[in-house]
């Protein structure tokens, strides 16, 4: 179970990978109302500008499944799209961005 801040998901001038290399999943979300975004699957949290040397890093989110059939189930704010074989990108401002990709490469 997967839910707000986590599998991949950066927040404030952080980089976050999560990595699955082999087997089947089922990614199932459920985000928490209460902890605000991001959602998983390589994203980033978005803070408005505070002035100082924070606006000038990024924050980096990364999600990688690089074997097996996988599902994905649950939350409709998975707004990155993750679904099996497939990439995804999430661009929340120049400074807050994810990715993610799920392919078959280990077999």
């Amino acid at each position: 179970m997967l839910k707000n801040m986590c599998g991949g998901s950066a927040d404030l001038c952080s980089v976050a990978l999560f990595w699955d290399r082999r087997g089947n999943d089922l990614y199932e979300v459920k985000m928490d109302k209460d902890m605000g975004e991001p959602g998983p699957f390589g994203s980033a949290s978005k803070y408005p500008p505070s002035r100082t040397f924070r606006d000038d890093l990024p924050a980096v989110g990364v999600f990688l499944d690089t074997g097996g059939e996988d599902s994905y189930l649950g939350d409709p704010r998975n707004a990155a799209g993750a679904q099996d074989g497939y990439g995804w990108k999430e661009n929340r401002s120049t400074q807050s961005f994810g990715l993610g990709w799920d392919a078959a490469i280990y077999k």
